[in-house]
């Protein structure tokens, strides 16, 4: 009570004193310093509380900065730190959540302003077929059985003069490896074939790898190019197959003028059929 009193007697003005200690909590002494407290509120003073060590604890436990200076354990300061790194991955992850959001945004205000972007989101190219020869050079659907023929015929052929027996001869020697090629072309011209089932252009030379075959729904197959007009620069483009022979061989429009930077993956469906387009 004297300090309550010296305090009243000063100039300062409070607004509440607080009274710590050490001690457990003691219900009658924290039911007589409300009842003050109240007394002296109603009369216009400041007001009394208390807190007990529980109290001072729980203040601490709250609050991570005090926790981290006068209850450094170990199992507090990895808590501390998962919480730390959890907040961290939830800013980072709301970062790029409004990252993706406003690329999504831009997309499509791009689509909206009819720039020149597919269904996809790619650069879109009005691209045209030119065909080496004016015709069909070949029919894939009738072209396949005698594929599959020759592949069985000379693997025949090589399987059986490719045996002890008959290899050290001059004769058979050079039917072995006449049997190996053609069983290699007709595996060659059967891959080819299944592709151009699906209408796909692939790649018809190993040399030009702008050079294409092209099949229709008839099966009828084409010697083609296919080009267009860079979006970028408004070079000529050619439609070819890049990489290594060993693969993967990945078909672009790859603009000659900067062909690193200036490819595009091509949609070669949004071209009408081979032929149909072919002039008379």
């Amino acid at each position: 009570m004297e300090d309550i009193k010296k305090l009243d007697a000063s100039s300062w003005e409070v607004g509440t004193l607080i009274f710590a200690t050490t001690a457990v909590r003691d219900a009658p002494l924290v039911q007589w310093t409300e009842e003050l407290s109240n007394q002296r509120v109603a009369a216009g003073k400041f007001a009394l509380r208390i807190e007990f060590w529980d109290d001072i604890c729980n203040h601490i436990f709250a609050h991570e900065p005090l926790q981290q200076q006068y209850v450094p354990t170990p199992d507090s300061i990895t808590l501390i730190a998962f919480r730390d790194a959890q907040k961290r991955s939830e800013e980072a992850a709301a970062k790029i959540q409004s990252m993706i959001e406003a690329l999504v945004a831009a997309q499509k205000g791009r689509a909206k302003d009819d720039e020149p972007y597919d269904r996809h989101g790619r650069l879109s190219v009005n691209a045209k077929r030119s065909y080496v020869l004016k015709g069909p050079i070949a029919n894939s659907k009738r072209l396949r059985p005698y594929a599959i023929g020759a592949s069985i015929l000379g693997f025949a052929i090589w399987s059986i003069l490719g045996t002890p027996i008959f290899l050290h001869h001059p004769p058979a020697s050079f039917g072995f490896f006449v049997g190996l090629s053609t069983m290699m072309i007709g595996l060659m011209l059967v891959i080819i074939c299944n592709i151009l089932k699906y209408r796909r252009p692939t790649l018809a030379s190993p040399f030009q790898r702008d050079l294409l075959f092209e099949a229709d729904a008839s099966g009828n197959v084409y010697l083609t190019r296919i080009s267009a007009s860079c979006p970028q620069c408004g070079s000529n483009m050619r439609y070819r197959f890049e990489g290594p022979l060993k693969g993967p061989l990945v078909p672009r429009l790859v603009c000659p003028r900067y062909d690193q930077a200036h490819s595009l993956i091509f949609d070669f469906t949004s071209m009408p059929d081979a032929g149909s387009d072919l002039s008379g």
